[in-house]
């Protein structure tokens, strides 16, 4: 009997490997435009506000950093949850991009 492999978790790393799939192919600029978050093209950083700290996001590798502490203490460094909800987030906004033919 053939057996699937699943990794030990599963449930969250599926998720997060669509969403940073898709994160990664979208346009940074199109995204910080529309959500009106500043994106640096030089150093391809996002800069955002996540449960009142500030973060640079890199796009599209998806390194986090704190800005306001050590990130091993912050909830979107070392949360996987909190991760697929950024890149939801991203991705949701990405679509809304592409439908709207990027006339913002």
């Amino acid at each position: 009997m053939l057996q699937e492999r699943y990794e030990k978790y599963n449930l969250e790393m599926q998720p997060y490997h669509y969403y940073l799939a898709e994160y990664q192919k979208m346009d940074p600029r199109k995204i910080g435009r529309h959500l009106e978050i500043p994106f640096d093209e030089n150093t391809g950083l996002f800069r955002v506000k996540f449960m009142e700290k500030n973060y640079t996001v890199s796009h599209p590798g998806l390194k986090i950093h704190c800005l306001d502490e050590a990130d091993s203490q912050t909830v979107l460094c070392g949360d996987i949850h909190a991760k697929i909800l950024l890149l939801r987030y991203y991705h949701e906004t990405g679509q809304n991009v592409r439908d709207t033919a990027g006339n913002f």
